[in-house]
């Protein structure tokens, strides 16, 4: 019942070798032969075969990893399919200028501005270092985190209540007072996705102010806290402590971003199933953002706070997140110097 079926000998074809014209009954000329010639070897070097694989990314590392590999290649080669345009490198556009633009205004402002002057050189610059924080999780990773400005107002009350026992360490007591809390919250807040996460750190916004509003006996309550200023730094000292902890902020924020750190925040953000394909832990990520912003956002609280010699339930408002977040985007959400160009905007 079975048929045997003969399958007859195809004859190898020579791909290099010049075809006659279908068609035609004249033979191909020189020129037309030589013209063919070079179109089969280029349809040659562009077949997949020959063309030459790149380096993986870093995380490859065993023969179980090439599934995602390939992913990594396939992305590389053609990101114009997914919408995604890699930067290869985040640095300062134009190094030299953005670097001097930078240090220069402290700069000038302790040679040549008067007290006021001075004052306004150090506001920008705590407002800078809110921006910055903020940018790791709204410019980065694109979250919309409506608390920061909450999180500048826990560092100010932590340096207000602290300062008159530890002196300038307060500073690294505000720092803990905002990082310790978002790490906290970070669990349940970073699994919500889009407006979702944004109306939850809303909600987180509207409970710190609640409670510097009615907790009189630790906060002051409307009147807030004062007297705590001759404990911290102030004048001179504030302003080049403050352009100091921006100045390296900044040059950090270059640092981290740049090559395949940039590139896995930028999967993370602009495609986030991808990301996952190659490995990547999202959660990891947003909840170091978001902690190392709460921290930068605590630090630049403490520093208003020496500024002002005063903190009230003001500083946690929701003003203080508007700011933040118009800072942010005037300057670039994703620049380098965003923030401290959206801050001079903003005090100017």
């Amino acid at each position: 019942s079975t048929v045997a079926t003969t399958i007859p000998d195809v004859p190898s074809v020579d791909r290099n070798a010049a075809m006659p014209i279908v068609g035609s009954s004249t033979e191909m000329t020189p020129g037309t032969a030589r013209a063919s010639t070079a179109m089969s070897a280029s349809v040659s070097s562009d077949a997949p075969s020959n063309r030459p694989i790149p380096s993986g990314p870093a995380w490859v590392s065993s023969p179980t990893d090439f599934a995602r590999k390939d992913a990594f290649e396939a992305k590389s080669l053609n990101l114009s399919r997914h919408g995604v345009a890699f930067v290869t490198k985040q640095e300062l556009p134009s190094g030299s200028f953005w670097l001097v633009l930078l240090v220069l205004p402290p700069l000038v402002a302790l040679a040549v501005l008067p007290p006021f002057g001075q004052r306004m050189v150090t506001l920008a610059g705590i407002y800078g270092l809110m921006g910055l924080g903020y940018q790791l999780v709204f410019g980065q990773l694109g979250g919309l985190n409506l608390a920061q400005g909450a999180l500048f107002g826990m560092g100010a009350y932590a340096a207000a209540l602290t300062a008159p026992i530890l002196g300038p360490f307060a500073l690294l007591v505000a720092i803990l007072a905002a990082a310790i809390p978002a790490a906290l919250v970070a669990g349940p807040l970073l699994r919500l996705q889009s407006h979702y996460f944004a109306l939850a750190t809303l909600a987180l916004a509207s409970l710190v102010n609640l409670v510097a509003v009615h907790a009189e006996s630790l906060t002051g309550g409307a009147n807030g806290l004062a007297g705590f200023s001759t404990a911290l730094p102030r004048g001179p000292v504030l302003l080049a402590t403050v352009w100091t902890c921006l100045i390296v902020g900044v040059l950090v924020y270059v640092w981290l971003f740049e090559g395949t750190p940039g590139k896995k925040a930028q999967l993370l953000r602009e495609a986030p199933l991808l990301a996952a394909t190659l490995g990547i832990d999202g959660a990891a990520w947003r909840f170091v953002a978001f902690v190392a912003g709460a921290a930068l956002g605590g630090l630049a609280g403490a520093f208003s706070a020496a500024l002002s010699g005063v903190v009230s339930p003001e500083a946690t408002g929701f003003s203080i997140m508007v700011l933040c977040l118009t800072l942010v985007v005037l300057g670039g959400a994703r620049h380098p110097m965003g923030a401290v160009v959206g801050a001079a905007l903003v005090v100017g």
